[in-house]
Order: C-alpha cells, then sequence, then structure tokens
C-alpha cells in the first residue's frame, strides 16, 4: 500500500506511541485506533507501496481507509448511507467527530491546527457606532461572483444556447462548452466586500434602520481549508453546478483580511439586540400551504430554516410530520442582545431532569440549543459522552494558533460529474519535492497537469 497526507496533526508521532496509546478493545470500531493507523501510513510513504507485478510503475495501490470513513459515518443518517455526499459537509462532520475524539484521547488535538476565528464588523447607518461579533470556523466558504467573469458575455450566452440545444434533444461537443473565467482573487474581494443588513435594530436608537457589515479573519490557522461553492439554486430550487475555472495561485497572501477588532477613532454600540424577532416570510408560508399543510406548521418550517426558501422549508416539514406539536402555535424567541448569556428556562430543565438528566446535564443542553427544549432533547441524546464535561472558560481565539496569514497550496479536491446528486471525487496533494499526486480511491499516481482550476475545495499550509 501506499499513502499520503497533506495534512498530518502532528509529524512526531511515534509508533509506539500509536500502540500504546490503543486501549480500547474493540480496536476495528474505534475512531482514535484507526485514524492513528492511518497517520502511521502517512508518516512512512512508500514503506507500505509493494503492488502486483501487472501494476505499472506510479499506480501501486494506496491505501483505503473505507473502515476509517465507516466509523466517521455511523450513525449519520447520510455520511452512514452509499448515497452521494458533499465534501464540504462531510468535511465538517469529520471536524465534529475529531473534537470528541480530542476530548478523551490524548495528544491527539488536530482539529486545532485547522480552526480560525472569523469576526464581523457590523456599522449602525444612522449612528455610525459600530459593532464587533467572532465566531469559530474550519473552513472558509467562499462565493463565486459569476458577474466578475472575464469572459461574462460570452458564457451567459453559452448557457443560453447550451439550454436551447439540451431542449431540442441535441449532443453538446464538449469542445463548445464556455466556462466562466474567475480569480480567486474575485472571490475573496466578494467575501469581503460590505453587505447592507436591511432592518437593522439599531441598540443606539432602537429605530429599525440598516446597517453595513464586512468580515474579515481575527486568527489565520496553521492549515486554511477554502470552498468554492460551485453551486447556485435554479429557478425550481433545484441544485445546479457552475460551469467555472478559477484561477488559483500557489502562493496566497490574505492579510488584508486580518480583523483586529475596535480601532482608534470608533465607537462601539452599546449592548442590546441588533435584530428584530425573525418572522416567516409570508410567500414561503403561501407556497406551503398550497401543497396542503397547516398554517402554523408552514410558519413553524419558515421560521426554523430562517426563511431561507420554499425548498428548505418543505424540507424541515417532511423530518417534523410525526412531531404531534407541528401544528400547534409557533412561538417566536426574541432576539438576545449582542453580549447576553443564554438563561434557562427552569420548567424545560425540569421536563429534561423528568427524562432521567441531571439538572447540570439539562442546563447545558439548553444552552447549547439557545433554550429550545426541542433541539436540547434531541442534542442531549446525540452528545451522551459530552453531558458531564467541563466547559471551556477561556475565549474563543485564545487557544487558537496564529500566524501570518501566507499560504501555499498544498491540497485540493474535485468533484468529477455535471450534478450536484452525483458525480466522484478525486484529490491532488503536493508531495515534499514539489509534485502533485493524484489520488482516486486506492489509485495513485503522479499529476502532470493539475486541474487547480476546477476543484471544490483547497487547502493552504502556512508558509
Amino acid at each position: 500500500m501506499k499513502a499520503h497526507s497533506a495534512f498530518v496533526p502532528r509529524p512526531n508521532l511515534s509508533l509506539s506511541w500509536l500502540i500504546q496509546s490503543i486501549t480500547n478493545i474493540q480496536v476495528p470500531t474505534d475512531f482514535g485506533t484507526q485514524l492513528k493507523n492511518l497517520i502511521h501510513y502517512t508518516q512512512n510513504p512508500g514503506k507500505y507501496s509493494v503492488g502486483p507485478d501487472d501494476l505499472k510503475p506510479g499506480h501501486e495501490k494506496g491505501v483505503r481507509p473505507a473502515l476509517l470513513k465507516s466509523i466517521i459515518g455511523q450513525g449519520h443518517p447520510e455520511f452512514s448511507s452509499t448515497r452521494q455526499q458533499d465534501a464540504h459537509e462531510f468535511f465538517l462532520h469529520l471536524i465534529t467527530v475529531l473534537e470528541k475524539e480530542e476530548r478523551k484521547t490524548p495528544n491527539l488535538a488536530c482539529s486545532d491546527d485547522l480552526c480560525f476565528e472569523v469576526e464581523d464588523r457590523i456599522q449602525c447607518n444612522a449612528s455610525q457606532k459600530v459593532l464587533y461579533k467572532s465566531r469559530k470556523d474550519y473552513c472558509l466558504s467562499l462565493p463565486i461572483p459569476l458577474e466578475k467573469a472575464s469572459n461574462f458575455t460570452a458564457a451567459k450566452a453559452w448557457e443560453a444556447k447550451k439550454s436551447e440545444l439540451e431542449a431540442a434533444g441535441e449532443k453538446i461537443k464538449p469542445e463548445d462548452y464556455v466556462k466562466y473565467n474567475l480569480s480567486l482573487g474575485d472571490c475573496f474581494t466578494t467575501f469581503s466586500s460590505p453587505e447592507v443588513i436591511q432592518d437593522f435594530l439599531s441598540p443606539e436608537t432602537a429605530q429599525k434602520g440598516t446597517a453595513s457589515k464586512t468580515t474579515g479573519l481575527k486568527t489565520f490557522p496553521n492549515y486554511l481549508m477554502l470552498q468554492a461553492r460551485r453551486f447556485t439554486l435554479t429557478a425550481n430550487w433545484q441544485p445546479k453546478k457552475l460551469d467555472v475555472l478559477l484561477d488559483v495561485p500557489d502562493v496566497l497572501d490574505l492579510e488584508h483580511l486580518r480583523s483586529n477588532g475596535l480601532k482608534p477613532g470608533e465607537v462601539e454600540l452599546p449592548a442590546g439586540p441588533t435584530e428584530a424577532p425573525l418572522e416567516p416570510d409570508p410567500a414561503i408560508v403561501e407556497n406551503l400551504m398550497n401543497m396542503g399543510f397547516g398554517f402554523e406548521a408552514c410558519r413553524k418550517a419558515a421560521y426554523h430554516t430562517k426563511n431561507g426558501g420554499t425548498e428548505q422549508a418543505m424540507e424541515w416539514i417532511f423530518s417534523h410530520m410525526d412531531d404531534p406539536d407541528l401544528n400547534d402555535p409557533l412561538v417566536i424567541e426574541q432576539p438576545k442582545t449582542a453580549t447576553s448569556e443564554v438563561t434557562v428556562n427552569q420548567d424545560d430543565v425540569q421536563m429534561l431532569c423528568a427524562m432521567g438528566f441531571t439538572v447540570q446535564q439539562g442546563t447545558k443542553a439548553l444552552k447549547k440549543c439557545d433554550n429550545n427544549l426541542e433541539r436540547a432533547a434531541d442534542w442531549i441524546f446525540s452528545h451522551a459522552d459530552e453531558l458531564d464535561q467541563e466547559e471551556p472558560a477561556s475565549s474563543p481565539s485564545s487557544s487558537l494558533p496564529d500566524g501570518p496569514g501566507r499560504y501555499r497550496l498544498k491540497a485540493f479536491i474535485s468533484h468529477m460529474g455535471s450534478s450536484t446528486a452525483c458525480g466522484h471525487y478525486v484529490c491532488h496533494i503536493r508531495d515534499k519535492e514539489g509534485r502533485w499526486v493524484l489520488y482516486n480511491d486506492e489509485k495513485v499516481a503522479l499529476s502532470v497537469t493539475p486541474p487547480k482550476d476546477m476543484a471544490y475545495m483547497y487547502l493552504y499550509e502556512r508558509m
């Protein structure tokens, strides 16, 4: 077998430590053990690359961690199945699994190398005062602004012609396709551009108005994962893959995105709600009611999907069809202030206690779920191993790695296929000699012209 890794969490791990730390008797189903096995393979490239004689040089079969993938997806409704999955969603689920494992396994702190803090700057246009909010993330999701394509007119015209050819049943030649040409810099420009917030409830004026929001990075991780959002929704609410070629540089300097909080001369907004209570979108409610669903169920669907659209709301209804309170009146939560802590409802705590949990466990679940009893009940059953663990007292960025925002491209993941509902993922990784290596399931080969411009996710390593 042959293996390689773009991201080895702790390169000084020794085989003796790996063996000594395997204490779980259920080795085949233990996530930590299988991950350590994979790490061992990645730290010994070539040691296991002894393939059959009929394989061509450079095409030896590689490590295929199917068991590890099965363990990661265990219990998840999508990732435990064989259906087509989204690589970005799987990556975030993997991070969740890693975080759980890190709490119980010493020396396995690898998710921090990918973690960074995003900071939003919100400026009230009425008072000109500002508010800074930060949050942790593991992947920077970048929009693809088609309107900035250098060949926008030609690509738009081709889309119309393509639709006509498909409607007529004519065959389209691959060489006839015209893809939008953009740069990764265009994506970062759109990401950091000011965004207007409507119906902003100013804590200063207590009036609704507008605000300007910009986003930056408060910390820069050791490894930065990027997602190029190569999809959109059609008029029929169907996901569509974008035909885009991205000019992706090997070296990336993102220091211009660094955010350091309140600047000299800025005045901070006072604490208070910054948004009005969310009201269900009447258009979404009407669309759902036309499908035959009840009024309150439709309002709940729009509310709990944050007015994300008819399709999302419909999926919410289908997943809650068996809820006994589906058609009960909607209770709209009041927004929290910018600095407020979640105050739990003691009646809800007692209801969780009646299910066999302690006051501390019930309180923790309600805080995790913004005092939503239904979500807290789901959370408490799916996080049984975390109920009695202490919460870190430090601020989000206090323990996160930080350094210069200058990176070199290390790996990228590409989706092969014309639709988001089907296809195949492959990965390209740059090795120590600077060569690009293609990983396609268990097949491993050198890549002469790596298709960086067509990738879905990019992994950059700090220089």
